[in-house]
């Protein structure tokens, strides 16, 4: 989804001004009291899949740390798919690296239709080097009016450049939104040049997203899928659904149809934190107005707390 991403920052930068330099250093407590049991990650939900959205949230990074840590020590994530915007999309990879955790990069819309979009785009790789996965765009036909038909010619030609100049990245075109039109939409890119490009052994990974559960939409998805070589994984980076309460139950019945159907090889929770019932820790950061942030039965399954 990462459907306000930019609302997000933007607020979180408001609710900031003043914040110290320090502010990413400092205050780095855990998170309130967990009651921990001998419980792994994959003993409590055998369905999960270790990956997991992130906003970078601006300054906010020491807010979200301590969470985030404690599902990186405990194991349950080793991967997160991160919107690399400039405030705090660099700090956030270099702070996920350093744990050892894998981190995909998300190159925003707003830059897609600049004359300049190659170098943009070098910019960023060359200042976050740790990232070696790279997601053009994300839902376009939700966040803006950029067509199949527009888009696939700048994803090819960043494709070209980056795959000689920049061999140790991977580009992975944006997926359309997760709802029922979205394997129409998948058909159109695969017809459009992604399917060639798979078959020429240049399309590692296609990303799709799945939301709309429930419905024909996985099978549709299914159908375009298997029209691509073995060779391309299938990851899926945004799935989830709005109710805290929830959460486990997606995780154990959806899982399992998305690998079988999709041959899924990455599953990635939508999302870590913001101000919905999506988050698996809400209320982070403060401009969600909530006292405490209230880490939801998904997260405390995860960390090894009683549920």
């Amino acid at each position: 989804m990462f459907r306000s991403t930019w609302c997000i920052a933007l607020l979180c930068a408001l609710a900031c001004l003043g914040c110290p330099s320090a502010c990413l250093e400092e205050g780095l407590t855990g998170p309130t009291g967990l009651d921990v049991v001998n419980t792994t990650p994959t003993q409590a939900i055998p369905e999960w899949s270790p990956y997991v959205g992130v906003h970078g949230f601006g300054p906010h990074l020491n807010v979200q740390q301590p969470y985030l840590e404690q599902l990186f020590r405990s194991g349950a994530v080793r991967g997160i798919r991160l919107d690399m915007d400039p405030h705090g999309g660099p700090a956030f990879a270099a702070f996920a690296a350093g744990h050892g955790v894998h981190v995909l990069g998300i190159f925003l819309n707003e830059h897609l239709l600049a004359s300049d979009v190659y170098e943009r785009l070098a910019a960023k790789m060359d200042a976050s080097p740790e990232v070696r996965h790279w997601e053009i765009g994300n839902e376009l036909d939700v966040f803006t009016d950029i067509g199949v038909h527009r888009y696939l010619p700048i994803f090819l030609e960043l494709q070209e450049r980056v795959r000689k100049e920049y061999p140790q990245n991977i580009l992975i075109p944006q997926a359309p939104a997760g709802a029922a039109d979205g394997g129409e939409r998948v058909r159109e890119m695969l017809d459009g040049g992604l399917l060639a490009l798979a078959e020429r052994g240049e399309l590692p990974v296609l990303s799709v997203h799945y939301y709309a559960t429930g419905s024909a939409f996985l099978y549709a998805l299914k159908k375009q899928i298997q029209r691509l070589p073995g060779s391309t994984e299938i990851w899926v980076t945004e799935t989830g659904i709005n109710h805290p309460d929830r959460h486990i139950e997606h995780v154990r019945t959806e899982y399992p149809r998305i690998r079988s159907q999709l041959r899924a090889t990455r599953i990635y929770w939508y999302v870590f934190s913001e101000c919905t019932g999506f988050a698996l820790v809400s209320g982070l950061p403060e401009v969600c107005r909530l006292k405490e942030p209230v880490p939801s039965p998904l997260y405390r399954a995860l960390t090894g707390g009683v549920l």
